[in-house]
């Protein structure tokens, strides 16, 4: 399971209610940051995350308002008591722009006490990270290299609970141990292995998170079937002139891709600042109506097979 903290969902500029684009991804004690806007590190003390165990910053593109927050967080960082690595992951011209703030303007202000690793981005090849698959996903949008993340967890076999208490496996450590992989060994003598008590191989919850974009039509397959899709929805389907000279995508257009997809739940952010949020809501869930509006520190949960 995912849980999305949204720490900002405006497009372009902020408002008065939404911050600049950034959005934390959550699972088990490990987080994960896509993007950061201008104003970040605050949005994450006010979510009551801090950022003392963010290890992984994931850029989506090289534009001002998905990457400006990134000197002040570094900058905190460095100031810490305590060691601290973060590794930003980004295509080439954001890596680059993210290189040039913090070597040139921030960790020359500061006691460095951050260690900064800048790994570039290649479509296709999977990065593993604290237990999961995360790839690059190329996504079109009017900038340099672009790209969305795929979250994978691990493919997983469950305890069969009955099957266990059939086998005289009593809850607890013992049944902790099968479902880890480990075989046990029973009072009466009697070895129990993993095979014996667990099910079938699962496949863990994906999800899918896209920032901005142009298109769709290159989106389908990767989205095929996720649980979870996260993607911008700027514009209203009266203003697709404009979507389309900016790069962006209509609410409709967001939809029209989770329904084709198959996905399971859809959330939609990155809103332009002429809309409330509501209406876009009401477009999108004309065609799917598993559809969620961000809103600046809104949670969503994603799971395997969630429709919420």
């Amino acid at each position: 399971m995912f849980e999305l903290v949204f720490l900002g969902t405006s497009a372009s500029r902020p408002t008065a209610e939404r911050g600049l684009p950034a959005l934390m991804v959550l699972h088990e004690s490990e987080r994960f940051l896509i993007d950061c806007g201008e104003g970040t590190q605050r949005q994450l003390i006010r979510a009551a995350l801090g950022y003392r165990r963010l290890r992984h910053v994931f850029l989506t593109h090289d534009h001002l308002d998905h990457v400006l927050g990134l000197g002040g967080l570094i900058a905190s960082l460095s100031e810490m008591p305590e060691p601290t690595r973060l590794t930003i992951h980004a295509g080439r011209e954001a890596l680059a722009l993210a290189e040039r703030l913090a070597r040139n303007v921030v960790l020359p202000e500061t006691d460095q006490g951050a260690t900064l690793e800048f790994v570039p981005l290649h479509a296709g090849q999977a990065i593993r990270a604290e237990g999961l698959s995360i790839t690059p996903i190329p996504v079109v949008h009017r900038a340099g290299e672009s790209f969305g993340f795929l979250f994978e967890e691990p493919a997983r076999r469950h305890l069969d609970s009955g099957r266990a208490a059939n086998l005289g496996v009593p809850a607890g450590p013992l049944r902790q141990s099968l479902s880890e992989g480990t075989a046990v060994t029973l009072e009466d003598g009697r070895r129990i292995v993993p095979d014996d008590v667990l099910g079938p191989s699962q496949t863990g919850t994906r999800l899918l998170v896209i920032g901005d974009a142009a298109e769709t039509a290159s989106l389908v397959a990767p989205a095929r079937g996720v649980d979870g899709l996260v993607i911008e929805a700027t514009f209203l389907t009266r203003d697709a002139i404009e979507a389309r000279r900016h790069g962006h995508l209509t609410a409709r257009e967001a939809a029209s891709l989770a329904r084709d997809a198959g996905v399971g739940c859809l959330v939609i952010t990155h809103i332009s600042a002429r809309y409330e949020g509501h209406e876009l809501l009401a477009e999108a869930r004309e065609l799917f109506p598993a559809t969620e509006l961000a809103r600046d520190l809104s949670h969503v949960r994603i799971a395997r097979g969630s429709r919420d």
